[in-house]
């Protein structure tokens, strides 16, 4: 299909204007999307942060979580992001102790239709998150497409659902300072990445953190030689869309006040739900990396006290 549409379908035309120029859904796969009155009313800023003050009281415990700061002491962990709060009251992935009845109702109604009619079809939540950038060098990301990392295996085929696209919704006005979203725009004359054209070097799944590079998906710099990137800047309540293949990055936020943003995932209808598969192969993803780092910390462990005992052992030492 073309670029940001799914396969066998013509997205609506339309583009909005970015830092270097208008962004094109069909040659850029990123659109700006706007309420309605076919797709119904969308929630105001302060209904927005809201909902995210009560999310992020309901998932105490439940965030993860990473270390900013100067290294030493100064050093803290702070929550992060969270996940799967938008489940149906049938998940059995853990998303409903998150449950959000305020965002749910949004990606699965209003937010479903825009994006629907922006893609041309029937779309569905596949998954969601919420970003949360901490103030003082929180957040950041390096160069990355999202498509590797959200297909899963299911029986009979490597992956049903290959086809997605993701709404990010700002909670906070988001700045080149607290780290907003850069997109890239693939050069002229060269393929937009597709599914059957994928990046040349992409890393795939590795045994390193899959909330950090240890994701398909990864970019490396012979990738992204001769991308243009533009910060995507935007107000607290805008909706960006932009599809799986698109490359994007981040800063971390240097201002003075944390900075918000949720990312709905959608995938056609055509081609299935395995939503829940997705959220238990992540959660596996996520249990054998910690299995394999506490292997590696009690390895190094051993491995120091078996040199302190050698040393201990050498006369006159």
């Amino acid at each position: 299909g073309e670029r940001g549409c799914p396969k066998g379908k013509r997205c609506r035309a339309s583009a909005a204007a970015g830092g270097g120029g208008a962004w094109h859904w069909e040659q850029d796969g990123v659109i700006k999307l706007s309420q309605d009155s076919a797709t119904g009313l969308w929630p105001d800023a302060v209904t927005l942060g809201h909902w995210t003050d009560e999310l992020q009281v309901k998932a105490i415990g439940q965030m993860t979580t990473e270390r900013i700061g100067p290294l030493g002491a100064g050093r803290r962990q702070v929550p992060c992001r969270i996940e799967n709060f938008c489940a149906p009251v049938t998940d059995k992935t853990g998303g409903c102790s998150k449950h959000h009845r305020g965002f749910r109702a949004f990606a699965t109604g209003p937010l479903r239709l825009a994006v629907s009619k922006a893609c041309g079809q029937d779309m569905q939540l596949y998954k969601e998150k919420l970003n949360l950038k901490p103030a003082g060098g929180g957040g950041g990301f390096a160069p990355h497409i999202d498509s590797p990392s959200l297909r899963v295996f299911t029986l009979g085929e490597p992956w049903a659902v290959e086809t997605f696209v993701t709404a990010m919704v700002a909670i906070d006005d988001m700045t080149e300072e607290n780290g907003c979203l850069r997109l890239a725009r693939v050069p002229a004359g060269r393929p937009a990445w597709s599914e059957e054209h994928p990046p040349a070097h992409d890393k795939g799944d590795t045994l390193g953190d899959p909330d950090a590079g240890g994701r398909a998906g990864g970019l490396e710099p012979a990738d992204g030689a001769g991308f243009l990137w533009e910060a995507l800047e935007c107000r607290a309540a805008d909706v960006w869309l932009f599809n799986g293949w698109v490359p994007h990055r981040s800063a971390p936020n240097v201002s003075l006040k944390g900075r918000r943003a949720v990312f709905f995932t959608y995938n056609p209808q055509s081609e299935g739900s395995v939503r829940e598969l997705y959220y238990e192969a992540a959660a596996e993803k996520r249990r054998c990396f910690a299995e394999a780092a506490l292997l590696a910390m009690h390895a190094e462990m051993e491995g120091r006290a078996r040199m302190d005992a050698a040393y201990l052992s050498v006369p006159g030492m």
